[in-house]
C-alpha cells in the first residue's frame, strides 16, 4: 500500500523521504499549507524521530488517513 506513492516523494531514491523531499511534494496535494504546518505533519509522521521518513511509516500514515475517510463517509 502506497509503494507508488513514496517512491513519487523519495525523489533521490534513497529509501527515505527527507523533510525537502515532502515540503516539494506536499503543497501539491495539500492546498494552503505553510512550513510551520508541513514540519508539524512530518515530525508526525516520523514516529522514531530519526529525522526521515522510512517506508513502514508513510504506510502507516497512508492507512490511517484511508480509515479516516472511510470513517468519515459512513
Amino acid at each position: 500500500l502506497g509503494r507508488d506513492w513514496f517512491k513519487r516523494v523519495d525523489k533521490n531514491r534513497d529509501g527515505v523521504i527527507d523533510f525537502e523531499e515532502a515540503a516539494k511534494f506536499l503543497p501539491k496535494i495539500v492546498k494552503n499549507i505553510d512550513m510551520n504546518e508541513l514540519r508539524t505533519h512530518f515530525d508526525e509522521c516520523d514516529t522514531n524521530k530519526d529525522g526521515v521518513i522510512d517506508f513502514p511509516e508513510f504506510k502507516d500514515v497512508v492507512s490511517k488517513k484511508i480509515a479516516e475517510q472511510l470513517n468519515n463517509k459512513s
